[in-house]
């Protein structure tokens, strides 16, 4: 969450129906004096869990606490359809199925040790990609192709959560419907080749401001393309931000954040479900897309239905 001010600020959701408040959760909260930015992880206690028993549309308000005015303000409603489903004897599975998690991917920098100025690409799928062996990136710029990257697929996200998974079993049947949040390091540098120089030999590393231009990415396995990435990158050796960042209901990113352009393709061989209607409804836990032709042209490309039953 961006625009905290202190360590002190604080973050807690409000899980409702119908505007009425079910429950309440705190969060945890780190801030970071940076970004100026609040994270952390919010979960309903053991006892509340037990008692919360609404299924269908469901609204979590996440709200921030300012320390300095002890003033609260909502900073989004996130929107889910919790679902019962009928187990085995007379139990009952619950959960959720977030189709529209799939909508957008981003392009994340990361400054720690571990990965110092990596460019980290994020999204989420419905297959198990980190299992996989050999994963590479092949890119283009301005048409001219580029050597081929290997890449390392794995849970290194801005996100604590990096799955979610909602199980219905039945004496006959098991569906397992499970979201995956994926983050690609890239191997690609950001930012100018002086910040880096002094902390790393420079001479192994690929950067992003030895190629400006217009990026097109596809992130291959075993010859399948899983994902394709579309991006322009600035003479700042960055990843511009997305059209969809600006103009009327943008989508807001903290500065090592990025929008990019994504395309699942169809026959990828890799994906369980996708819910086309879903992914053109609302771009990831319910929020709305842009009014910008950005959105429209995204929405008009995912692939058709597929996978794993609605049950």
């Amino acid at each position: 969450m961006i625009g905290a001010s202190s360590k002190s600020d604080r973050m807690r959701i409000e899980w409702k129906q119908g505007g009425k408040v079910l429950a309440t959760a705190d969060c945890t909260n780190n801030y970071d004096d940076v970004w100026k930015s609040l994270s952390g992880s919010c979960d309903l206690k053991t006892e509340v869990k037990a008692k919360v028993k609404a299924k269908g549309p469901i609204d979590v308000d996440l709200i921030y606490s300012d320390d300095k005015d002890d003033k609260d303000y909502l900073v989004a409603t996130l929107k889910l359809n919790v679902r019962q489903w009928k187990g085995i004897g007379k139990g009952v599975d619950w959960g959720y199925v977030p189709d529209d998690v799939l909508a957008l991917a981003f392009v994340r920098y990361e400054e720690g040790s571990a990965y110092f100025k990596e460019t980290l690409f994020e999204f989420w799928s419905t297959a198990d990609l980190n299992a996989e062996q050999g994963p590479t990136m092949r890119c283009s710029v301005n048409g001219k192709q580029l050597p081929d990257s290997d890449v390392k697929i794995g849970n290194k996200t801005g996100s604590d959560q990096t799955q979610i998974e909602s199980v219905s079993t039945t004496e006959k049947t098991r569906k397992a419907y499970r979201f995956n949040h994926f983050g690609v390091v890239s191997g690609f540098k950001f930012g100018r080749k002086q910040e880096f120089a002094d902390k790393r030999d420079a001479s192994k590393a690929r950067f992003l401001i030895d190629n400006p231009g217009k990026w097109e990415c596809n992130l291959r396995i075993k010859g399948k393309t899983v994902r394709q990435f579309s991006f322009v990158v600035n003479d700042k050796g960055r990843v511009e931000p997305s059209e969809m960042q600006s103009g009327k209901n943008p989508i807001k990113m903290p500065d090592n954040i990025t929008v990019i352009d994504m395309r699942i393709p169809k026959d990828n061989g890799y994906e369980k479900r996708i819910r086309p209607d879903a992914l053109k409804k609302s771009r990831g836990w319910g929020l709305p897309w842009p009014d910008h032709p950005k959105a429209k042209e995204a929405q008009g490309a995912f692939p058709p239905a597929m996978g794993t039953p609605d049950g």
